[in-house]
């Protein structure tokens, strides 16, 4: 790890000792825990760092719907590139937000898509879904880093 990044990443973890920071293989933010998971191998290390910042720094919690995580998504990947990255001296790339962001989107359409017509659903609960063309209804799971599972409710 550059010398520069190991400065960076010192003084962030001095800024927020309110935090619990924990060396992982990936990078998420827990809000029950307080606690930001983090791996300093990755190309992107201190983006993605920032990153899980903001969504401290919003207040992001739980979501209701699929919707809501992808909207905290964007706002975090905002918040990072408009506030911290200023502050840290950080640039933020467009094409990393942009390929985290398709992430979301593209688990967001597994969800949502009907597994038997493959229309868009619309969500009812926090683990189902209904399809407005064939009337079906499923449940998922409420993976976003493992498989993600879809089963028709009898």
């Amino acid at each position: 790890m550059p010398e520069t990044l190991k400065k960076t990443v010192k003084k962030i973890f001095s800024d927020y000792p309110e935090i619990k920071f924990t060396p992982d293989a990936y990078f998420s933010y827990d809000y029950e825990q307080s606690s930001i998971h983090y791996s300093l191998t990755e190309k992107y290390s201190a983006q993605l760092l920032l990153h899980e910042i903001a969504h401290y720094k919003l207040g992001h919690r739980r979501y209701n719907r699929d919707i809501q995580l992808v909207e905290q998504e964007v706002s975090a990947w905002q918040y990072a590139k408009e506030l911290l990255s200023k502050k840290y001296k950080i640039t933020i790339y467009k094409k990393l937000v942009a390929s985290c962001i398709a992430t979301y989107q593209d688990w967001l359409a597994q969800r949502s898509s009907c597994p038997r017509c493959n229309t868009i659903g619309i969500q009812d609960t926090a683990d189902r879904y209904y399809c407005p063309s064939c009337g079906i209804a499923w449940k998922v799971n409420i993976a976003k880093t493992c498989a993600l599972r879809r089963k028709i409710d009898s």
